[in-house]
């Protein structure tokens, strides 16, 4: 399957002039397009615009940028160009008068259409089953990263249309801009700006133009590290993007990267740029890229990127080190971060043919390590006595699983010449998921079991150990979970508790919030499906109680459990009709036991069974599925 990220970033180029002057103006463009074979389709896409932004708003504060705001007009013309995009059967930012669905041949032109007034950037991409893939395939290609990451943005309009392909439209403006050219055009003596609205005549007085941009940048950080400290779930590879920031590679590691705010740091100078396996070994093999070496010329002074020119290993921790000089000033910044897991357990494959086993109605993940800098899988062909169910995990990794009796063979013959030789069998080799690539030092202790990572683990072992913890739980209307944290010296009646991810077991700070009950104590248990309260200081009321009665009580119920990346939990009632294969599933709400309807969604997991016990404090999972 191809993907394609195509992202257009309007370069505002303003012409500078003195009033009563004539000018001709030109909004010069660029564009962008990434080609990738990509991933296993979820057997449900993605909610809908707004979950887009959340999801998006979540990698962008994550490296302590503001929220982007949602604007209704950028909305339409977002969608409408998605729209468009699927309703003729193509891809890209320009549009033909004359086909169906037109609104504009350019991005501003149909944000003006929508009723924008200022300029906007784009970002367009098709071909993903969900709106994650798209936003992080336009983050892992670097020029695509820097647009999402413009310190002048605060609003976006995001259009999604899940028909066909799929299509996604991002189209990002500044609201004080849009404002000021909502007003009345400068007919003053002095100096303006021109080209900087959808009426390209329109004048802006020199003082409104550099205020309204130096207004955002002045609310988001003097610099944005990327990935983000202590990220996780990073993609640890990079393939291919136009133009191309690696033009004699075809495959390499994910991009680190540092982009300054010119509103804080006016020079910058970077000495040196540098990553570190969790060995502490320096990843050598590496190519820095900046505005005096970019083949492209499209990055800035203030923009950094570190290419490691070999993937990154599966499900590892990486620290990254700048030293760099801001107006005179030296400073240094280190940080970390971990890649995904596989998500299966795997088999690494590194010779030209290999054999291997696999058990039936498991599945695999067959990491085909690259040879070469070009060395990509494009397809690949399956014979034998069994056919297994096969799709592309990246263009590296393949996922391969059957149904089929012991003692099926079958050899799977790949693009690059290589083979792999499959016999079903009872029992396997392959690494599990969870397993830390060899690149790390440390072995994972005896308490750690396959269940989590190193660090999902390392938390667990905080939370139940000998030292109890005093928590302050604290659900929202909308399912989120939140912990405040004595030793953080938070408490019951701060106006900043902390978000406790089951996804991940990282904290991200949240404002505001009520407290519904205070625990004294979390336990989690090995296998990660049962969550315990401890010493509860409110009781369950009648009305939960009740509930809690009817989940639990002689007719089992079977339901289905869906995570989102940003912590959602929904739960489908069979009782309701509802199944995995529904795209409308309800959100179980702790707060007050109430059913809320949600469209879409990706099924995590599925489990036969959901128990709550009678005090309210634990909840347990099991039985779980496919």
């Amino acid at each position: 399957m191809k993907i394609k990220i195509l992202s257009l970033i309007l370069l505002v180029l303003p012409i500078f002039g003195i009033a009563q002057s004539t000018v001709n103006e030109t909004v010069n463009s660029w564009r962008l397009s990434v080609d990738e074979t990509h991933v296993i389709p979820k057997s449900v896409r993605s909610v809908s615009s707004k979950e887009a932004l959340i999801y998006l708003n979540k990698l962008r504060t994550g490296a302590g940028e503001t929220l982007l705001v949602e604007n209704v007009i950028l909305n339409t013309s977002a969608l409408n160009h998605s729209n468009y995009l699927v309703t003729n059967n193509i891809s890209g930012h320009y549009e033909t008068a004359g086909k169906t669905g037109f609104t504009g041949v350019q991005p501003w032109e149909r944000s003006a259409y929508a009723g924008y007034l200022s300029s906007i950037s784009e970002n367009v991409s098709t071909g993903q089953t969900s709106i994650e893939e798209s936003i992080d395939g336009l983050y892992s290609a670097i020029y695509h990263r820097f647009g999402f990451q413009a310190f002048d943005i605060d609003e976006i309009g995001i259009g999604v249309n899940f028909s066909g392909t799929g299509a996604y439209t991002y189209n990002m403006g500044n609201k004080k801009l849009n404002d000021a050219c909502g007003g009345t055009s400068f007919s003053g003596s002095g100096r303006y700006y021109t080209g900087v609205c959808s009426d390209t005549t329109f004048k802006l007085e020199e003082s409104v133009y550099l205020n309204v941009q130096n207004a955002n940048k002045a609310s988001n950080p003097s610099k944005v590290l990327w990935p983000y400290a202590n990220q996780i779930n990073v993609s640890p590879v990079f393939f291919e993007e136009s133009p191309d920031p690696l033009p004699d590679y075809s495959v390499s590691g994910y991009p680190i990267s540092l982009k300054f705010n010119d509103y804080f740091n006016k020079t910058v100078s970077l000495t040196s740029f540098q990553l570190f396996d969790s060995a502490k070994n320096e990843i050598a093999n590496t190519r820095l890229l900046k505005k005096d070496n970019d083949p492209n010329s499209k990055m800035t002074t203030h923009e950094f990127a570190l290419f490691p020119l070999t993937r990154l290993d599966w499900n590892s921790k990486y620290t990254a080190k700048a030293v760099y000089s801001v107006d005179g000033v030296t400073e240094i910044s280190e940080w970390s971060f971990t890649t995904k897991s596989i998500g299966y357990d795997y088999y690494k494959i590194t010779t030209n043919s290999s054999d291997i086993t696999i058990q039936a109605n498991k599945t695999y993940a067959l990491y085909v390590v690259p040879s070469s800098k070009i060395d990509v899988l494009t397809s690949y062909n399956t014979k034998g006595t069994f056919l297994p169910k096969t799709a592309f995990i990246d263009s590296n990794t393949l996922s391969v699983s059957t149904t089929d009796a012991i003692g099926g063979k079958t050899t799977i013959t790949l693009s690059n010449g290589k083979t792999i030789n499959i016999t079903i069998t009872s029992t396997d080799t392959a690494l599990p998921s969870q397993t830390l690539a060899s690149n790390s030092s440390s072995s994972t202790s005896s308490s750690v079991t396959s269940t989590f990572t190193q660090e999902q683990q390392s938390y667990i072992n905080e939370l139940v150990g000998s030292n109890p913890i005093k928590w302050f739980f604290w659900m929202t209307n909308s399912g989120r979970v939140f912990i405040a944290d004595t030793r953080k010296g938070e408490s019951a009646d701060t106006t900043t508790l902390w978000e406790h991810s089951l996804t991940n077991f990282t904290w991200t700070p949240i404002s505001g919030g009520s407290v519904e009950k205070l625990f004294n104590t979390l336990s989690i248990s090995s296998d990660g499906r049962t969550i315990t309260l401890g010493n509860p200081i409110t009781t369950t009321s009648s009305t939960k109680q009740d509930y809690i009665n009817e989940l639990t009580g002689a007719n089992p119920i079977k339901w289905f459990f869906w995570m989102t990346n940003s912590g959602r939990v929904f739960i489908a009632d069979t009782r309701k009709g509802e199944s995995a294969d529904t795209t409308t599933l309800w959100e179980h709400s702790l707060t007050n036991f109430t059913w809320t309807p949600i469209s879409g969604g990706s099924v995590e997991k599925i489990f036969d069974t959901l128990s709550i016990s009678t005090d309210g404090r634990n909840i347990t999972l099991g039985a779980s599925g496919n």
